[in-house]
């Protein structure tokens, strides 16, 4: 595990090394390594090995060729790397297994940027080849490997770095906020990418590559892929599948298997961390299991009983951790610092990454992505529902979202005004609701701010008027975007982008400020796109059976009461620690002089929110509403100020 950086351009002035440098302290901070970095009139590039696990295979970065026209930094895991150097052996490149750097650099010369079409893993590398005094800066399919770049047009240059960090605190850099993400986030909980909060800051997309051209100063993105979205699916047998499926997730899971060091697992009572930890112990002795949970007061919500029986059947060594309030209120600094990008989530990872650190694991492994790939994401009534409202779907985008909005308005009051709860008019209603929010681009964020009340507080909304803002519910339907006419597939498609900005994005950022290397093997293409093109929506819900595919590979391999039991998530006891515990810091955050200070929302309408919270004894306010202001704040003041 490293972490890359680097500045090209032709206005440096010299000053490229300085620059870069100035990063090495913020890609490490704790690792006390010292980044090697190679530079030249026009371009600077450097390589930090963080976890001791790649410092010899990284000690050579950045490489070059046999001609000293390309050179190359990398950061990550190339799974197939076996297969790769077989390939090259055969037409004449000699190359390890254990020198993905090299790896790569051969790829690229044998094949330009078409070798990310041959990569499987999670990565991010920046070449830089004089033959075309272009710089590209590459990221792996599905955005596991967080990096960032910083460039105005003018300016001429560009700077890149695996961490935001590293590049807000480049001296001599202006900072603006960027009203528009920040206005996103108060519904979303996450700022979608590739914005970040600060203007000119950028996050490269998923599956994408930046091409940066220093004789003109442009910058130029392109997508290398994208996961499969198809209407109609081969009519395959049910057995087949699951056992496709199974070949293919396990696979997966060896791949990602480290040689040496016993990795460690987040382990809930889910089928999606489960079955990972089962595949796993049938190849190890020394697999290490975490469960998190919480004091007596809340055991209700605790997993610790089922974990242990999944600990026990696969002979794990099992740990049990118990987080409170004062916890995350001591470690709230260091997890938002160790954030790229503002988020409400990310704190369960934090914990377990923090544990894994601390008892000497340098890979570890959760199950994200589990429910994208094989949970029935609608309702069953869905697909015929849609077809109904065809007429709608023939006007214009913009026409047709503005009617489902106010038909999910009209919904929404028919059950608040008619106190409808149950029966099988408030299930109608329901769906319809759930249909058009949807459609409409607000489904999924209901308990999120308002288009209205996100306006009301801020203190300016020039920023509104600009050319090119674009409301937040189209950012939500641009997610679902595909040609694709079956519903439930453009859903599927969806909630897999909507993931890698909502969860998947911050894994990185923790991963890397606790130099554990994080592994999610359900986020693996030819498992993805075989999910994608081959498996039925009614494979995933079959007999009544949700995840019916996962229960079916783990039945031999998990205790019944895994298999047998209906899917609950994980839920912290966010709103009594509001309350409690982390009521010092929500004081701070919406006190007159911080919310003034701070220049950016209306202090009136801050502060009414954080009176009706408190006043709020039919817990009717959501606790996001808080705490993303909190976690916004506390974000700005490293990353910002």
């Amino acid at each position: 595990m490293g972490a890359i950086a680097g500045i090209a351009g032709t206005r440096t002035h010299g000053t490229a090394g300085d620059v870069v440098q100035s990063m090495i302290e913020f890609l490490a901070p704790a690792s006390g390594i010292s980044g090697r970095i190679w530079k030249t009139s026009e371009v600077c590039l450097c390589h930090v090995p963080i976890a001791s696990q790649d410092s010899a295979a990284g000690a050579s970065q950045p490489i070059h060729d046999s001609k000293a026209s390309v050179t190359l930094v990398f950061d990550g895991n190339l799974y197939n790397a076996p297969q790769l150097v077989k390939e090259l052996s055969a037409k004449g490149y000699a190359v390890q297994n254990d020198r993905p750097a090299e790896l790569l650099l051969d790829l690229y010369l044998e094949y330009g940027l078409n070798c990310l079409n041959y990569l499987r893993g999670d990565f991010v590398f920046a070449v830089w080849d004089s033959r075309v005094n272009k710089l590209f800066l590459a990221r792996d399919r599905f955005g596991i490997k967080p990096v960032f770049y910083y460039h105005q047009e003018g300016e001429g240059k560009l700077l890149f770095a695996s961490t935001l960090d590293a590049l807000t605190h480049v001296k001599d850099i202006k900072k603006e906020l960027n009203h528009e993400s920040i206005y996103h986030y108060l519904f979303l909980t996450f700022v979608p990418q590739p914005q970040t909060p600060i203007c000119h800051f950028h996050s490269i997309l998923p599956a994408s590559f930046l091409e940066y051209d220093i004789r003109n100063d442009r910058v130029r993105i392109s997508k290398y892929w994208d996961f499969p979205c198809v209407d109609h699916k081969p009519k395959c047998d049910d057995e087949e599948i699951i056992e496709e499926c199974r070949r293919l997730l396990t696979e997966s899971i060896a791949l990602r298997n480290p040689q040496r060091g016993a990795p460690a697992i987040s382990l809930s009572s889910g089928m999606d961390s489960c079955t990972i930890a089962a595949i796993l112990a049938e190849s190890r002795q020394d697999l290490k299991t975490y469960t998190f949970g919480f004091g007596d007061k809340y055991s209700s919500l605790n997993e610790f009983s089922l974990s242990n029986l999944v600990s026990k059947k696969i002979g794990s060594y099992h740990t049990e951790i118990r987080i409170s309030g004062n916890d995350l209120s001591a470690e709230l600094p260091t997890l938002i610092r160790s954030l790229d990008t503002p988020t409400a989530g990310a704190i369960l990872p934090y914990f377990f990454l923090k544990a894994a650190r601390d008892n000497g694991i340098e890979v570890a492994f959760r199950g994200d992505g589990g429910n994208s790939a094989f949970q029935y994401l609608i309702d069953d009534k869905m697909p015929a529902l849609h077809a109904s409202f065809t007429p709608i779907h023939k006007l214009p985008r913009s026409a047709a979202v503005m009617i489902f909005r106010s038909m999910d308005t009209i919904v929404n009051s028919l059950i608040e005004n008619l106190h409808i709860k149950r029966g099988r008019i408030a299930g109608m209603l329901g769906l319809l609701s759930r249909y058009f929010s949807f459609q409409a681009g607000t489904a999924n964020f209901d308990t999120m701010f308002t288009k209205a009340e996100r306006r009301h507080f801020f203190r300016c909304l020039q920023w509104a008027q600009n050319e090119g803002f674009e409301e937040t519910h189209f950012k939500v339907l641009a997610y679902y975007d595909s040609n694709v006419k079956n519903i439930y597939e453009r859903y599927n498609y969806g909630d897999f982008r909507i993931y890698l900005d909502q969860g998947l994005a911050h894994l990185g950022s923790v991963s890397r400020a606790h130099a554990v290397d994080l592994r999610l093997p359900y986020f693996d293409h030819p498992l993805i796109e075989f999910i994608q093109n081959a498996v039925p929506s009614k494979l995933r819900k079959k007999d009544d059976i949700d995840k019916y595919i996962l229960k079916r590979i783990g039945k031999s391999i998990l205790p019944p009461e895994i298999i047998n039991r209906a899917a609950r998530g994980f839920y912290m006891p966010f709103k009594d620690w509001l309350k409690t515990d982390l009521r010092p810091i929500i004081d701070d955050v919406f006190s007159d002089s911080t919310i003034a200070k701070r220049g950016l929302f209306d202090t009136k309408a801050l502060r009414a929110l954080y009176t009706r919270f408190y006043a709020d004894s039919n817990h009717s306010l959501s606790w996001r509403k808080i705490w993303i202001f909190a976690v916004l704040e506390i974000w700005l003041r490293h990353h910002y100020d």
